[in-house]
């Protein structure tokens, strides 16, 4: 069983022209999974008003997330839910949804991306406070 943890900036928040942006993935055995941007920037669709069926063009900033510490900062400025509808604060995030970065499952010590398939700045990486990253799309 695995959940997956979604941001959604506010509307003041620059990053609003991304929509929500996946934050990473819980799943049995494994430790919490960030997943890691290094978006250079350029055109993206932006949703302005989904009721009425709006939508633009927006020219974007450079998206670059590699390290829980950034994660953090991000997530004070909008609102987290996983995907099933559930809201958190971050203290709740941080304490219920990460749990540790390195735990017990079962007895067996959680599994971390980056020791299991290799330590890839671009693919897999552990930052530099121990947490797992992800470049790759998640399902």
């Amino acid at each position: 069983m695995s959940t997956n943890y979604y941001f959604i900036p506010d509307m003041s928040n620059p990053l609003s022209v991304y929509g929500e942006i996946h934050i990473g993935k819980q799943s049995g055995g494994w430790v919490f999974s960030f997943q890691g941007y290094d978006y250079k920037g350029g055109v993206v669709s932006a949703e302005v008003d989904r009721y009425a069926g709006l939508s633009v063009q927006v020219e974007t900033t450079r998206l670059v997330i590699k390290d829980a510490a950034t994660w953090f900062e991000v997530l004070e400025y909008g609102t987290i839910k996983d995907e099933y509808g559930t809201h958190y604060s971050v203290a709740e995030f941080a304490k219920d949804c990460i749990c540790s970065k390195e735990d017990t499952f079962n007895g067996r010590k959680l599994r971390v991306h980056a020791k299991e398939y290799g330590d890839d700045p671009d693919r897999n990486w552990v930052d530099a406070e121990g947490y797992s990253f992800s470049g790759y799309e998640f399902s």
